[in-house]
C-alpha cells in the first residue's frame, strides 16, 4: 500500500479505561522515536521553532471521555489523552489497542462508529492484542485474515465468524492496509513493521537500536501457539509459557548505566 510521506503522518492511538499499557505504550514509543536522521541528536528535545524534518510521524492519543479526562489503564496507570473525538485531527495511522477494557467497548456503539469512520479515511488501521475485537466489531476485519492475544482467539472468531483467526502469526497485514498484532510486546513488533513499510529498513532498525530493542527478521513468525482457556481472557503470559525457576538477580557496587544517565549505589 502506497502511502504519501512527504509530510509528517497522524498517528492516533485510541486509550480507554481499561487499556494495556504496553498496547498503547510501546506503538507510541517506536512511532514517537523514529527519526530519518540516525543518531542521539534527532531525539533531543526541540522547540516548536526548531526544525522537525526529520520526525516523520505526529503522535497523540484519542479518548472518548476527552482531553481533559484521564483514563485508567491497567494497573492503575492514569493517562490524559491528547484529544477527544471531536478534537482529534485527521488520522492517517490508526492504532486501536487492547486488554479488557475492551469488552464494554464492544457494546459502544459511540466507539465503534468512531473506529469505522476514522478507519474509513485512515491510509493504514492497526491493532494489539484484543483491540483486533473493536475493528471486528466496526466491520474492518470481514473475510480477513487477523490475530489477536492468544487467549482471545474464541472471542475474535465469535464477533466476527468470518475472520480466517491465524493463531500462529504475530503481526498480520490484509491487502487494504489492515493491520493485526498478537498480544501486548507484539505491539511493538507491529510498529516496526509499519516504519519499514513506510520509511524502510535502515529507518526501522536504527529506531530499534536507540531504544535498544532486539529487533529480529523472523519474528511475525516465532510465537507458538499458546493454550486458550476459551473466554478471552488475554494480554498476561501464559503461565505454562515458561517452565524454568527464576534465577535472583544480585547487585553489585559497580555503577549502572540506566539509558541517558546513570543510577550509583
Amino acid at each position: 500500500m502506497n502511502i504519501n510521506t512527504t509530510s509528517p503522518l497522524n498517528v492516533g492511538i485510541l486509550i480507554f479505561d481499561g487499556v494495556e499499557v504496553l498496547d498503547f505504550a510501546g506503538p507510541f514509543e517506536v512511532f514517537s522515536r523514529t527519526r530519518l536522521v540516525a543518531g542521539l541528536d534527532s531525539r533531543r528535545p526541540r522547540s516548536d521553532d526548531d526544525d522537525h524534518d526529520d520526525v516523520p510521524l505526529n503522535v497523540f492519543t484519542v479518548a472518548q471521555s476527552g482531553a481533559d479526562t484521564a483514563i485508567v489503564a491497567t494497573g492503575g496507570l492514569r493517562v490524559v489523552p491528547h484529544h477527544g473525538f471531536d478534537s482529534a485531527p485527521s488520522i492517517d495511522l490508526l492504532v486501536v489497542p487492547g486488554g479488557f477494557g475492551t469488552r464494554s467497548l464492544l457494546n459502544n456503539q459511540d466507539v465503534v462508529a468512531w473506529i469505522a469512520k476514522t478507519a474509513a479515511s485512515a491510509q493504514r488501521v492497526t491493532s494489539v492484542c484484543t483491540g483486533a475485537l473493536l475493528l471486528a466489531k466496526a466491520g474492518l476485519l470481514s473475510g480477513k485474515r487477523a490475530t489477536t492475544h492468544w487467549g482471545a482467539y474464541e472471542a475474535l472468531a465469535e464477533v466476527d465468524d468470518t475472520i480466517a483467526v491465524d493463531r500462529g502469526a504475530r503481526v498480520v497485514e490484509s491487502d487494504d492496509g489492515v493491520i493485526t498484532s498478537a498480544g501486548v510486546a507484539a505491539g511493538i513488533d507491529m510498529a516496526f513493521s509499519v516504519v519499514e513499510s513506510l520509511f524502510g529498513r535502515e529507518v526501522a532498525d536504527e529506531t530499534a537500536r536507540y531504544i535498544d530493542y532486539p529487533r529480529t527478521q523472523n519474528r511475525n513468525r516465532d510465537r507458538a501457539e499458546e493454550p486458550s482457556d476459551g473466554n478471552g481472557s488475554e494480554c498476561k503470559s501464559s503461565p505454562s509459557a515458561s517452565r524454568e525457576t527464576p534465577q535472583p538477580v544480585h547487585a553489585s557496587s559497580r555503577s549502572f548505566s540506566l539509558c541517558h544517565g546513570e543510577l550509583q549505589e
